[in-house]
């Protein structure tokens, strides 16, 4: 009986030690990306929108270094792990901003943003391409709507999947 009280306190310091970790690391996690957040929404709010959706670097004289700040991509995809629960409200504000970004940039700067991102391994690369899509199918202009569905497919999309991807950016805007 002794050992097996001594094998259940010791299994209960175990578990203990383990979730406060987890508590921990959650915490730190959550607060940075609220700082994160609150920087992202200051560079929207100024008209920054692709530093708002993929951060930025500054130079911070306190620490006399370069400094990285994270934007909405980033947040939205900071608790994308099985494991990480509870999913804070952040993450979906940010995906939720991210669509938004991307629904309202201007054509050429959506054009440019998907050439700074589409050699990296990006969460909303086919997000971007179904909204460039979409956008120059709505103008009348094959000749870039087919470019760009040819990337799109290049890049492992599937030619059915474009509607699905613009409809989730767009119904996400109605829930804002």
């Amino acid at each position: 009986m002794k050992r097996y009280t001594k094998f259940l306190i010791l299994f209960g310091i175990v578990i203990l030690v383990i979730l406060t970790a987890y508590i921990s690391a959650w915490l730190k996690v959550y607060n940075l990306g609220k700082q994160y957040m609150r920087l992202a929404m200051k560079m929207e709010s100024q008209g920054k929108l692709i530093k708002a959706l993929e951060g930025y670097e500054e130079y911070n004289d306190e620490k006399s270094k370069y400094v990285d700040y994270a934007g909405y991509v980033t947040i939205s995809v900071m608790f994308d792990t099985s494991t990480s629960f509870p999913k804070p409200k952040i993450v979906v504000i940010a995906r939720k901003k991210v669509f938004k970004i991307l629904s309202c940039l201007p054509v050429a700067n959506l054009e440019s943003y998907f050439r700074m991102i589409m050699r990296k391994e990006h969460p909303y690369k086919y997000y971007i391409l179904a909204e460039l899509i979409n956008r120059f199918k709505q103008k009348g202009n094959l000749q870039k709507e087919d470019f760009y569905t040819r990337i799109f497919e290049e890049l492992g999309g599937k030619r059915r999947d474009i509607d699905r991807y613009y409809t989730q950016i767009h119904s996400s805007l109605e829930s804002m």
